[in-house]
């Protein structure tokens, strides 16, 4: 049953360009309830991944140079798959 959500222009604007990035992704039209739906399903894969990654290398809390190692693999995976997403 559809239901009316009051969000402000800003979000709105946010939203307009999530689903339009989906929509080249996916090849077709995108909903806003499938906008949404992805980005709650992105979000809880993201917490359920710091959750798991918190068990995997809590041991390294005080490791500060490990940290900005993995931070660094990060953002280079990331711009690596940014690259071959366009």
């Amino acid at each position: 049953m559809p239901t009316t959500v009051q969000i402000d222009e800003k979000t709105k604007e946010a939203l307009l360009r999530f689903a339009s990035k989906l929509q080249g992704r996916l090849g077709r039209k995108v909903t806003f309830d499938e906008a949404i739906a992805a980005l709650v399903a992105e979000a809880d894969g993201s917490a359920e991944a710091g959750e798991k990654f918190v068990t995997l290398f809590g041991s390294m809390k005080g490791e500060r140079g490990a940290w900005r190692e993995l931070e660094a693999l990060r953002r280079g995976e990331k711009s690596a798959i940014e690259r071959k997403a366009r």
